[in-house]
């Protein structure tokens, strides 16, 4: 039995740590990708720090950035 509830704690302790990485990366995703606050190569937030930002049919979006569709960017696999 001590064996099971120690197994459990581990559990639950990695269960809190996926918790906590899934916030992180939804966090780190809007404010790159949102709120185009990406550090910049001085290592400051690109958007709030002047960053140039130009007009794209989504929207406007970082200068330098394309909008593009993922399949332009890949190649799928049909042979699963």
């Amino acid at each position: 039995a001590n064996i099971l509830s120690s197994l459990d704690e581990k559990i639950e302790i990695n269960n809190q740590i996926n918790k906590k990485l899934e916030e992180m990366a939804q966090t780190i995703f809007k404010q790159w990708f949102v709120d185009f606050e990406f550090l910049n190569e001085e290592g400051v937030p690109y958007k709030s720090s002047g960053g140039a930002m130009v007009e794209s049919e989504l929207g406007m979006i970082p200068e330098g950035w394309e909008v593009q569709t993922i399949e332009s960017l890949c190649d799928a696999n049909q042979a699963s």
